[in-house]
């Protein structure tokens, strides 16, 4: 009887393992995928929806599209580099205050980080850390 119990401890602890890893894999993990990519679709209030339409608007008004975030960089004229800029920082800006929605998150960072030279987001201070006004 004793290789039985060998056997059968193994097979616990074997399935206790795989429990453990399934449980890990289904906690919910933070999207990586930012809005305006095709793969995110949109929100039941449209907010993703809306924001990335002004974004394309945005690019458009300077006649460039959200391909200008993607690598081979193309060189953009220095008016259209701060155009740019404040296309990103608009859109970050909503992410940043619809925190809630999947996908705000890796929409700040892919702002902040992985778009066209001299155009990335900042993120804006805190209220309470702005100086007093004149």
């Amino acid at each position: 009887m004793r290789p039985y119990r060998l056997l059968i401890l193994l097979a616990l602890t074997c399935i206790s393992v795989a429990g453990s890893k399934a449980a890990q894999q289904a906690k919910p993990q933070p999207s990586t995928l930012h809005w305006c990519s095709p793969q995110i679709g949109d929100d039941a209030a449209h907010i993703i929806g809306n924001s990335c339409a002004k974004y394309s608007e945005c690019l458009g008004a300077v006649g460039l599209e959200d391909d200008v975030d993607r690598p081979p960089f193309t060189g953009l004229s220095d008016v259209q580099v701060a155009w740019v800029k404040k296309c990103h920082q608009n859109l970050y800006n909503a992410a940043r205050a619809n925190s809630q929605i999947k996908g705000s998150a890796a929409t700040q960072d892919w702002l902040e980080r992985s778009v066209y030279p001299g155009t990335a987001a900042r993120p804006l201070p805190a209220s309470g850390s702005l100086p007093p006004p004149r």
